[in-house]
């Protein structure tokens, strides 16, 4: 076969060639970093994995040994410490009253609280007034306490009109308290009733139509079978002399087996204005003109009226 000789231009591109392969492999000795490839057959090292020639035997990988988990310690119970009863407080036993007359001490009852049967059934008072009027309360009162006398008052929005005609007003009044005061629980509990707190009858004309009005709802309601307590007057009143123009009440009181209210206090102290305590000096003895009053009113004036033998409620 013969070989065909190269053209010129063939030539040219061989040497090209030539010349750019013989450059590539100059700078790859110069600069040994810059080649990121390696034509090196690797070299076993001491740390590499063991050639299969050299090692017949194939080291097998260990298997994880199994760590027993542990068994937790049980927390004791712990017993629970008794709780001890507690011991019951003795009901301290009540001073007696000293020797002499019972106490004319009474209570005024405005709403129960849980002493207050207590304090009767310990205390006996001759009295309690109560604005209270729960047939329970009545019924707890009279059974700490037989004795004691039991007046209710219902609460009212006005003031007894004393320029008014006295009847028509004591037979309204009566139509308020009588449903109350004749259920039958009332009835056997309360002793008698209150109508007006501290009317002012300061003038005669006020005292007489007063009096209608006391003696009127008095008939009315003892013919109930319901007794009264009439007057209630505040302390200090009514002015002495007027006691003369109150007789109509007083007989129908006498009558129906009533009671006359006078409420008695004083302050500073209750003392004051009683006996030598008088703001303007002078010594009253063993009566007040505030409390104490009563003492001036049935001495110097019931009794000569005759009504000496009227029984009183007196609050203080």
């Amino acid at each position: 076969m013969t070989k065909r000789p190269l053209t010129r231009r063939q030539f040219l591109v061989l040497m090209s060639i030539f010349a750019s392969l013989q450059a590539c492999n100059m700078l790859g000795q110069d600069s040994p970093s810059q080649n990121q490839f390696s034509t090196s057959i690797p070299t076993n090292t001491a740390t590499g994995t063991p050639n299969d020639m050299t090692s017949p035997t194939k080291s097998s990988p260990s298997e994880p040994t199994s760590t027993p988990t542990p068994t937790p310690t049980p927390t004791p119970t712990p017993t629970p410490t008794p709780t001890p009863t507690p011991t019951p407080t003795p009901t301290p036993t009540p001073t007696p009253y000293p020797p002499g007359p019972p106490s004319k001490l009474g209570l005024f009852i405005s709403r129960y609280e849980t002493q207050v049967l207590n304090l009767i059934q310990a205390g006996k008072p001759a009295l309690v007034c109560t604005i209270e009027i729960d047939p329970n309360l009545a019924k707890g009162i009279k059974e700490s306490s037989p004795s004691t006398i039991l007046i209710g008052r219902i609460i009212l929005d006005e003031q007894l009109d004393l320029d008014a005609d006295p009847i028509p007003l004591a037979h309204a009044f009566v139509n308020k308290l009588l449903p109350l005061a004749s259920e039958s629980t009332r009835l056997q509990y309360f002793d008698a009733w209150q109508a007006y707190n501290e009317p002012v009858a300061d003038t005669p004309d006020k005292m007489k139509r007063l009096a209608d009005f006391e003696a009127e709802q008095t008939r009315l309601l003892g013919e109930q079978g319901i007794r009264s307590v009439i007057g209630n007057f505040a302390t200090g009143h009514p002015p002495l002399e007027l006691w003369t123009h109150f007789a109509p009440a007083l007989d129908a009181i006498r009558q129906y087996n009533g009671y006359l209210g006078l409420h008695e206090y004083s302050a500073p102290t209750m003392q004051f204005g009683y006996g030598a305590l008088q703001s303007g000096g002078g010594d009253e003895g063993d009566e007040g003109w505030l409390t104490m009053r009563y003492r001036k009113v049935y001495r110097h004036h019931l009794q000569p009226m005759g009504y000496g033998d009227i029984q009183s409620s007196r609050a203080t």
